[in-house]
């Protein structure tokens, strides 16, 4: 009998120390939130960086997707165009050489490709489309050399830089689809 009362008691004791406990005490609680007031004077100033810095990524990879797009966008529409010169948010920027306008023939020289050192193959007489590639706000593209787009989806490749304020990218748009490389 002696030893069953003796666990009893042992029960007892155990089950009373457990539910005694009935919450934190006030230096437990004062650690805690000032732990949580310090990590969070140490991150939320930064939040508006990164949110930043991720609309900027974003607004980036969508154009790098626009300018890859305009050799299939000539082929949707079924129509050429050349990309050349500079453009903006508005459009092609005023006294720079842009898109050639709508419906103008171009040069015999420009309808050639050349297969082979021997021969050169005459292309069909290319007519010219007016589109604008889509730059976001305070964004610059600039296309030295024209790229001509055909409308079987055949782009001829060159250069872009996109000019971002004082940041510079440079891009080649490769053939025959043209999708646009960033340059290291």
């Amino acid at each position: 009998m002696k030893t069953s009362e003796f666990f009893q008691e042992k029960q007892r004791r155990i089950t009373s120390s457990v539910f005694s406990t009935q919450g934190f005490t006030l230096l437990e609680i004062l650690v805690v939130l000032f732990i949580v007031g310090l990590t969070s004077a140490v991150v939320l100033p930064r939040l508006p960086l990164v949110a930043d810095s991720l609309d900027f990524a974003l607004k980036r990879q969508s154009f790098e997707q626009n300018l890859s797009g305009l050799a299939y966008q000539a082929y949707t529409n079924g129509q050429n165009f050349i990309l050349s010169g500079h453009y903006t948010s508005l459009g092609p920027k005023p006294g720079q050489r842009g898109l050639r306008p709508p419906r103008r023939s171009l040069r015999s020289d420009l309808r050639t490709m050349p297969t082979s050192d021997e021969s050169r193959e005459f292309m069909p007489p290319v007519i010219t489309a007016d589109v604008t590639p889509v730059v976001p706000d305070g964004w610059e593209l600039i296309v030295p050399k024209p790229i001509y787009f055909r409308g079987s989806g055949f782009c001829t490749g060159g250069y872009a830089e996109l000019v971002i304020g004082r940041l510079r990218y440079d891009y080649v748009l490769d053939t025959p689809s043209c999708k646009a490389n960033l340059v290291d």
